[in-house]
């Protein structure tokens, strides 16, 4: 986006199941700060990391809190519960809390 893009905006809005798409949180932040006006606010609102350590039924503990590995697995239904056609496959990662909130200080973001 960076490449074809280049203004900058007083309000930058990351929603809910974004970054758990993303295998690098570093470069997430990059963009974030890239678009951010100086003085700007970053709004984020996101699932705690913690669900992303359960099945999909969230009855136990699948995956560590630390877990830096891709999550791989099959799916019957789309993240929306609609069922799939077919099975499909879906990589996802966790990132820790700390992990996101260094990311966006590494990159000039000052949180309040």
């Amino acid at each position: 986006m960076p490449e074809l893009h280049q203004n900058q905006y007083d309000i930058v809005f990351s929603s809910y199941g974004t970054i758990g798409w993303l295998p690098d949180i570093n470069r997430w932040a990059e963009i974030v700060s890239r678009f951010l006006k100086p003085g700007g606010v970053f709004v984020f609102a996101e699932f705690h990391p913690a669900m992303w350590m359960f099945d999909n039924e969230l009855s136990e503990v699948q995956y560590s809190y630390f877990n830096s590995s891709c999550i791989d697995e099959t799916e019957a239904a789309t993240y929306t519960g609609q069922s799939a056609e077919k099975p499909f496959r879906s990589i996802t990662w966790n990132h820790a809390l700390a992990e996101v909130i260094q990311a966006l200080i590494d990159r000039g973001c000052i949180l309040k």
